[in-house]
């Protein structure tokens, strides 16, 4: 049987960490801070209360830059939109 091993939240795959930010001095300064794990790769977060109470934000890739917003092939073209054509006649499997 496998022991529990400790989880590094923020720093394992598939983790995260969050943090609300009580002490801020500034407005701009965000609400919610934190760092996402996907697929090796470190995200830093930051969120914002928004007026209903949902919390919005954008994620930054550790090290600066910007993360791509859509796919792209070789020659730097964004693929096309993939469409559900789904066809209720189709088996699943």
């Amino acid at each position: 049987m496998e022991e529990n091993k400790f989880i590094a939240y923020g720093k394992d795959d598939l983790t995260f960490s969050l943090n609300l930010q009580e002490n801020k001095s500034e407005d701009w300064i965000a609400d919610w801070s934190g760092r996402v794990v996907v697929e090796g790769k470190t995200y830093f977060l930051n969120g914002y209360i928004k007026k209903d109470g949902w919390i919005a934000g954008k994620l930054k890739p550790e090290g600066g830059g910007r993360i791509s917003e859509k796919p792209r092939d070789k020659e730097n073209k964004p693929f096309p939109r993939e469409t559900n054509n789904f066809d209720p006649d189709d088996i699943p499997f």
